[in-house]
């Protein structure tokens, strides 16, 4: 097995957050991988959606009714196996009113037809053990 950086992995996840910033669902739509395995696991205990499908319609709907949500402090890392490649990051939200909400991500990604879709995400805000 051969694990290598995956610098493409970094610039997607950067498009995301721009995309994000923008509402831009259309890139969301194409970033989402189709089908019944896809997951993502939000910070609120009640965030957690599964299939592609559902995923795109819920975070499209998110993104247009909230607006952007800029992302500041990013400090992805990314690697890659084969078809399958992943990133975590440090970053924060920068919310409407300036405050900022640091955050985690982890992220699987498969390559899939010439181009990576996300196939798993995570985010979570860090709580102290105390």
């Amino acid at each position: 097995m051969t694990i290598d950086t995956a610098p493409d992995l970094i610039a997607l996840l950067r498009d995301y957050y721009q995309a994000s910033a923008r509402s831009d669902t259309q890139f969301l739509d194409r970033l989402i991988a189709r089908g019944p395995g896809t997951l993502v696991i939000g910070t609120d205990p009640g965030e957690w959606w599964a299939g592609g499908d559902a995923i795109v319609d819920t975070w499209s709907a998110a993104w247009r009714s909230r607006g952007g949500m800029p992302v500041v402090g990013s400090m992805p890392t990314a690697f890659r196996e084969g078809n399958v490649g992943w990133v975590a990051d440090r970053a924060a939200w920068r919310l409407p009113d300036g405050r900022e909400l640091p955050f985690r991500l982890t992220a699987v990604f498969h390559y899939d037809r010439d181009r990576w879709v996300m196939v798993q995400a995570h985010f979570s805000v860090g709580v102290p053990d105390a």
